[in-house]
């Protein structure tokens, strides 16, 4: 659910409404040439975009986090997907196509992640403590800054970020 709380004017609020409200038909767009089945499932079309849109991100939340979002309430995502299914299985597309559109999606989010989480470590106070926090309480994980590390977070990136991948803390 989403609510608009202020908008600079109405040409700001028809365009964050629309944006909104294109979200989940962009998605079943997106989502659908990429599945081999499950396509007329409205609930299984939005685990597998969240999925695709979580794997685009650097992101320390366990795999089943997707899931888990149409689980907190299925009622809702069924009736907006069924609202969706017809024209967008209609025009289904090229599966192959599909998927290597979403790679491209997977590589430019990570790199945007990368570079907004570099700039947040250096430029906050306790930046860098924060994303440990972050990814140890989103992955179980246990690191700990040292001093150096917390003076040098961008350093000590190129060190920790190739042991968070090989562990699984992030993916």
């Amino acid at each position: 659910p989403s609510r608009l709380v202020w908008a600079k004017d109405e040409a700001a609020r028809a365009a964050a409404t629309s944006a909104i409200a294109q979200a989940a038909p962009t998605l079943f767009a997106l989502t659908i040439p990429t599945m081999n089945e499950g396509q007329d499932d409205p609930l299984a079309v939005f685990r597998a975009g969240f999925a695709l849109t979580y794997g685009a991100e650097l992101r320390a939340e366990r795999a089943q986090r997707s899931d888990s979002i149409v689980d907190s309430d299925p009622d809702r995502y069924r009736r907006f997907g069924d609202a969706l299914l017809a024209p967008v299985v209609a025009s289904r597309g090229d599966r192959p196509a599909a998927l290597r559109r979403w790679r491209k999606r997977q590589r430019k989010g990570k790199m945007l992640t990368l570079i907004r989480l570099m700039k947040a470590s250096a430029t906050f106070a306790g930046g860098a403590d924060y994303l440990v926090w972050k990814i140890n309480r989103h992955a179980g994980t246990d690191i700990a800054l040292t001093p150096w590390q917390r003076r040098w977070p961008l350093m000590a990136a190129v060190t920790l970020l190739p042991r968070l991948l090989k562990r699984g803390a992030i993916r």
